[in-house]
């Protein structure tokens, strides 16, 4: 009997050593896994300095630049601005907002557009000016659903006019780099991912 509680104990130690060291790893993981961001500043881009005062639309050169939103649902693409939003989907009018916001520079309002679920794994800028974004394309890629819930992901792209770092540090002055923004569907969409498209 005496054998017996011996190899018990020394059984109930070792499962209680694995379970420790799991939550152990899985902590250190969490804590040493960067989040996915895209405010870190690099040396090999030029930046133009940040002013929160400008007005963007007494910018000539910005203004006549094409600033529609092209949606693209599946292979049905239309062309969103201010005339003619209020009659498009509840997905297409989600991104123009959210594009409007960033334009805008409404870094209080920005926040959201994302699902609590998001910053577990990304970051987002704490405050940003607004943005000279242009050639704004949106394209659905692939719709999911998971636990449940249902899920799309779009390819979108963009370029920034003068950019200077303060909403999004990877890409120079008027360069495009796409992300793939993942959106869960509800009674009010919101944002879980943004990944780049290398």
């Amino acid at each position: 009997m005496k054998v017996k509680s011996k190899k018990i104990k020394r059984l109930v130690i070792f499962v209680l050593a694995l379970l420790l060291a799991a939550v152990v790893a899985f902590i250190s993981i969490k804590l040493l896994t960067p989040k996915i961001g895209f405010t870190e500043k690099q040396d090999d881009i030029f930046y133009f300095p940040e002013d929160y005062s400008e007005d963007i639309f007494e910018d000539l050169v910005y203004v006549n630049r094409n600033r529609d939103v092209k949606f693209d649902y599946y292979g049905t693409a239309i062309y969103m601005n201010e005339e003619n939003i209020d009659v498009q989907s509840t997905e297409a009018k989600f991104f123009y907002n959210y594009f409007q916001t960033v334009i805008n520079g409404d870094y209080t309002a920005y926040r959201e557009y994302f699902d609590e679920s998001f910053f577990s794994r990304h970051s987002i800028p704490k405050k940003f000016t607004k943005q000279k974004l242009y050639d704004i394309e949106v394209s659905a890629i692939t719709s999911d659903i998971e636990n449940g819930a249902a899920y799309e992901t779009y390819k979108v792209s963009y370029k920034i006019q003068e950019n200077n770092g303060s909403f999004r540090a990877d890409v120079s002055s008027t360069e495009c780099k796409p992300v793939a923004i993942t959106v869960k569907k509800g009674k009010v969409l919101k944002i879980t991912s943004i990944i780049p498209i290398l």
